[in-house]
């Protein structure tokens, strides 16, 4: 690596502690002579009859008839005063823009919608910024831009601070990073991304993937992102690569919907979750067409440490997940104590349970053990578990009574059963891994909630088949439905002897935890 790149990756690193310095470069730094313009009529007046650059005007697109240098820190900045809906078209037409601004970018939008095309047949038009720690573009308040064509050359292709960005066509390209978003949305629908360290680096706003697009970071991660999710959605062919990972999360969370064809490639690994300060994280499958089949490589991180639960999969046919030294049929070492496995649905929460799931994690409501296989029927010993982590969470004691089963031994059962929580099936029988019923659930449930000390409400239940409830059940089912800890199943039925699944179970305790704490 030459000196170049070696100050241009350091500066990237930095700029990884402190991304936030970024967020605010749009708002505080103004670059001496910007021209501000706001409608197509007078950016022409002042490219053409000011500064006598070779444009046309037709209508509210600007087109370009030669290659332009800007004045030395000059940017052109579109915000409109009439209405975010005003729109200007930017036509590079095979020619040069470029400026050279330090910390600041060449053309920007604040306010209206700026969109940036390349009517030329061979597509080599060209936003460029080749001052010091530059940018070629930059959004921000409440500014829409439209990538569809051209190519940008800078240290970072697109700067987003705010405002919208859809990225659909050219390439956005930048030595550091292609794209580094703070806020607002970006979406991205084709075209190409690049980045010497990080293609996309996000830590802020949403991000989303749809359609077609390559992106590519050459030193890190194709795409990274802290603190937000970033969702696959209706993508009909995608490719990520990244000189160490494919797509990197630090606490959040990589969604893929609907996928027809994706490929992400890292030289270390596809994909990458990272957990700190015990923030939770998760990757989720959606959608019909999403298949699960082999798990390839994907490593996780909680705290530094590989995390045994969780660490990969891939799909059949749609989603190809591959670490680069598969092409190369190398082995691949796993970092110490990592566990690779293969995930099916069922390993999923569903989408109407994922906030619930991952906020009962983030409390510690959810034994390691049970945090997985959502979709998967509980056990009467694994309510148990669930039990004893919110009693104990509440209560800030370990319940040290117990009561022996003849067939099972779990300390679990022995603790709730201490407390009458639950009751043996018959002859000091537990029945551990029978599946609970939805009638059993809010039994134990109403006596969790006893022994806290903070009883459920007594009311009458009115499901319509409160008929079917066991008597012992009868009142417990009225407390739920009451306390909304539980919920029918649809019609107002309860439906009392049907299975309750991990993701049911969770969520219930969760609301439990609500109402005692």
């Amino acid at each position: 690596m030459n000196k170049q790149s070696k100050r241009l990756l350091s500066i990237f690193l930095a700029l990884m502690v402190a991304v936030g310095m970024f967020a605010a470069i749009p708002a505080t730094v103004s670059a001496a002579g910007t021209i501000t313009y706001d409608s197509a009529g007078d950016l022409f007046d002042y490219m053409k009859n000011y500064k006598g650059y070779a444009v046309t005007l037709s209508e509210s697109t600007i087109t370009l008839q030669q290659d332009i240098n800007l004045d030395k820190n000059f940017a052109l900045i579109f915000s409109s005063a009439t209405g975010d809906d005003l729109e200007v078209t930017l036509d590079l037409n095979g020619k040069k823009l470029s400026g050279e601004t330090d910390l600041f970018y060449v053309v920007g939008v604040k306010k209206g919608i700026l969109t940036i095309t390349d009517s030329s047949t061979n597509g080599t038009g060209v936003i460029e910024n080749i001052g010091s720690d530059s940018i070629a573009l930059n959004v921000e308040n409440t500014g829409i831009l439209n990538v569809k064509g051209g190519t940008t050359k800078a240290q970072f292709g697109l700067l987003q601070g705010g405002g919208k960005s859809f990225l659909s066509g050219g390439e956005v390209s930048g030595v550091i990073i292609g794209v580094l978003m703070t806020d607002g949305t970006c979406n991205i629908n084709g075209g190409m991304i690049n980045g010497g360290g990080h293609g996309i680096s996000a830590s802020g706003g949403t991000l989303t993937f749809g359609d077609k697009f390559k992106v590519a970071g050459t030193y890190w991660d194709g795409v990274h992102v802290e603190n937000i999710d970033v969702i696959f959605q209706d993508v009909i062919d995608g490719v990520i690569t990244g000189g160490k990972y494919g797509v990197s999360a630090t606490n959040g969370s990589i969604v893929f919907e609907t996928i027809q064809k994706c490929q992400i490639s890292g030289q270390v690994a596809a994909v990458m979750l990272e957990a700190k300060n015990n923030i939770n994280y998760g990757m989720y499958l959606m959608g019909t067409s999403v298949n699960a089949g082999v798990g390839k490589i994907v490593t996780t991180t909680f705290n530094g440490r590989t995390n045994p639960v969780c660490t990969s999969f891939s799909t059949a046919d749609n989603l190809t997940l591959t670490s680069w030294a598969d092409r190369y049929a190398a082995p691949v070492t796993l970092p110490s104590g990592a566990k690779v496995i293969t995930l099916s649905n069922a390993e999923l929460s569903s989408v109407w349970a994922r906030e619930d799931v991952k906020r009962a994690t983030e409390l510690k409501l959810v034994p390691n053990e049970l945090n997985k296989a959502y979709g998967q029927q509980t056990t009467r010993a694994e309510f148990c578990a669930l039990a004893v982590k919110l009693y104990e969470t509440i209560k800030g004691v370990e319940i040290a009574e117990r009561m022996t089963f003849v067939d099972t031994d779990d300390i679990n059962v022995e603790k709730m059963g201490a407390l009458n929580v639950v009751n043996g099936v018959s002859n000091d029988r537990f029945d551990p891994e029978a599946t609970l019923t939805r009638e059993q659930a809010a039994a134990m449930l109403s006596r969790l909630a006893n022994v806290i000390g903070k009883p459920l409400p007594k009311r009458v239940g009115t499901f319509t088949d409160m008929n079917t409830v066991f008597a012992y059940a009868i009142e417990a089912v009225g407390q739920v439905q009451a306390a909304d800890i539980m919920r029918g199943v649809g019609n107002n039925t309860f439906a009392p002897r049907d299975p309750y699944t991990r993701e049911q179970s969770i969520m219930t305790m969760l609301r439990l935890y609500d109402f005692v704490k």
